[in-house]
């Protein structure tokens, strides 16, 4: 079974332009009405297979990847604001988290569309026509500046003024804070964090034009790009030429993010929870354990069981995250002894409690085992130094299954003796954070093993078009 695409007709070229739509619109803060962590994911997709090809375009994914989690940790800022951070104290923390982020986006996010735009522009020179990429004969200059570098510096440009016209209206609540520490302020300083509601206004419609501008310019030269037929065939012929026949570099790459999705899976069943209510809900960590088995299939067979009982577990999370949530916005732990319709909807959660750890204890338990198989798979050579390694590996998941147990047996003992056992929620957090530590450990042992056992990729760089020469 093969980890390689078995073939590549075309370079979809679309998702680009739906990307920059959701990067172009205005931020008030901290809040992004289109979250621009969605445009970075579809940025990574659409990069997937000419990051194989281009350098440049391989910097670029990287780089995207890091911005993706950055705005997911700013989207989730916001949450925090709303529900942790007291009236008083609100616009200090805004304007601090406004002026992180912005700095953020100015050491990571404009290198990062640098980067992708030079890309673009080393495959066109590389594969493409250079002259269809020149703007309209009335727009053109002496300079003869291409599509792609004209979005290069407009997006610079509109990734500066996004922020910095993000920042300055928070700038207004230090006088805020003089007033709110002192006790005393001058009329003067009083009045402009009242007159922030103009700020933002004032700087939102300059985001937006500034935003527009940009969006045409961009959208221009993706669509140009997109309708390139001719740059798609002649891409996706040298990758199928170039990458596919590279099955090690497929294998390698599919298991070592596999296993990094396993880490964030037992990341996710972790139980944090507010007033009784878990705010990181387990269907995070089925839905992650179920991306890493689609892609382990490729590796080997026998993935059904363990996607099965994963989709179970998810499906029966669900309903405990529900019957959670409508137990708490309706009564409080202890009412369960006082009142009959509190006894049994917590009766109800804790058999919906129950199966779902009966679920995530079966999914996991064939996860080990799968592992297991793939280790078998790959260190299956009759060297000493294999099966000493495979020896370990089978070691290592049996501990993990221990810990899976008793991560299982803790979560129920939160449900069924939070009452009688005041740190049970204590110890259900130091179980899962043991297990969530030791996946993280196995993983990467694990990984770093089997990517030894499967080789490195034998790929001579000289095959790969480096065009960096054609900058100027």
């Amino acid at each position: 079974m093969g980890c390689a695409p078995t073939s590549c007709r075309t370079i979809k070229f679309g998702l680009f332009t739906l990307a920059v739509v959701f990067i172009f619109n205005p931020v008030i803060a901290v809040l992004d009405l289109l979250p621009d962590a969605i445009g970075y994911l579809l940025l990574c997709l659409a990069l997937t297979r000419l990051a194989d090809l281009y350098p440049q375009l391989a910097e670029a994914r990287q780089k995207f990847w890091r911005m993706a989690g950055i705005d997911a940790v700013k989207l989730l800022s916001n949450l925090w604001m709303i529900t942790m951070v007291v009236d008083h104290e609100l616009p200090n923390t805004r304007l601090l988290l406004t002026f992180v982020f912005a700095v953020l986006e100015f050491i990571y996010a404009i290198p990062a569309w640098s980067a992708l735009f030079e890309g673009l522009y080393a495959m066109i020179l590389a594969d493409g026509e250079l002259a269809r990429y020149l703007p309209p004969v009335g727009r053109r200059r002496r300079t003869q500046k291409t599509m792609p570098e004209i979005c290069g510096r407009a997006t610079v440009a509109f990734f500066i003024w996004r922020n910095v016209l993000a920042v300055l209206p928070e700038l207004s609540s230090l006088s805020y804070a003089a007033f709110e520490n002192s006790g005393y302020v001058t009329n003067a300083d009083r009045n402009i964090y009242d007159f922030r509601g103009l700020f933002l206004v004032v700087a939102i419609f300059i985001m937006c034009i500034v935003g527009v501008i940009w969006l045409v310019r961009t959208l221009r030269f993706t669509a140009r790009l997109a309708s390139d037929k001719a740059l798609s065939v002649r891409v996706a012929e040298r990758y199928a030429a170039e990458i596919i026949p590279r099955e090690k570099l497929f294998v390698r790459r599919n298991l070592r993010f596999s296993l990094k999705l396993l880490v964030a899976a037992a990341i996710c069943s972790i139980d944090l929870y507010l007033d009784g209510v878990n705010i990181l809900p387990d269907v995070l960590g089925a839905f992650f354990l179920i991306w890493a088995l689609l892609r382990l299939r490729r590796c080997l067979g026998g993935w059904q069981l363990p996607l099965a009982l994963s989709a179970l577990w998810g499906i029966l999370s669900v309903v405990t995250a529900c019957l959670n949530f409508r137990f708490y916005d309706q009564y409080y732990i202890e009412l369960i002894y006082r009142k009959p319709d509190a006894y049994y909807a917590y009766g109800d959660l804790a058999v919906s409690t129950l199966l779902t750890q009966f679920a995530f204890l079966a999914a996991l338990f064939a996860l080990g085992w799968y592992l297991y198989r793939i280790s078998r798979h790959y260190l299956q050579s009759s060297g000493r130094e294999n099966r000493e390694i495979l020896a370990e590996h089978r070691a290592k998941l049996i501990g993990f299954a221990i810990l899976v147990l008793f991560s299982a047996l803790g979560g129920v003992g939160y449900v069924f003796l939070q009452l009688r056992v005041e740190f049970m929620w204590l110890l259900d957090f130091a179980l899962a954070l043991i297990l969530a530590i030791d996946v993280w450990k196995m993983m990467s042992e694990i990984s770093e093993d089997l990517l030894r056992a499967v080789g490195e990729d034998e790929f001579d760089d000289k095959t790969r078009t480096d065009v960096s020469t054609y900058a100027h």
